[in-house]
């Protein structure tokens, strides 16, 4: 088993187990998120780019379904190797703000309630 796979496992447990521990989830969902929020954004593009987890034309969903399938993240950085398949969408948004990654195109209605639809049954 390779080093990323063994990590995106671990990463797994530690979240399944804190998520497992009322008290403590909100203390290391909290933390998990000041993470995220406050990575650098130069450090994350060229993470991003250097994984070739995302070029300068991915929109902002392409990279979040990249990243809950991916055990890259932790080439990045590997605190964002824990977080990365539980996180994918937090991480896109701090991609975007960051201008790392192209905002998602406009799509009607009837596109984007399919598409909340897929997700929820996944």
């Amino acid at each position: 088993m390779n080093i990323r796979r063994t990590l995106a496992i671990a990463a797994a447990s530690v979240v399944a187990l804190s998520a497992s521990l009322s008290p403590a989830q909100a203390q290391t969902g909290e933390v998990f998120n000041e993470l995220i929020d406050n990575f650098p954004c130069q450090t994350l593009q060229d993470g991003l780019y250097l994984s070739q987890l995302a070029t300068p034309d991915t929109t902002r969903s392409e990279l979040a379904a990249t990243l809950r399938t991916s055990a890259n993240l932790g080439d990045i950085d590997p605190a964002l190797a824990i977080v990365g398949g539980v996180y994918a969408g937090r991480i896109a948004d701090r991609a975007l703000e960051c201008g790392a990654v192209q905002p998602d195109p406009q799509q009607d209605i009837l596109t984007q309630l399919q598409n909340l639809s897929s997700n929820l049954s996944s």
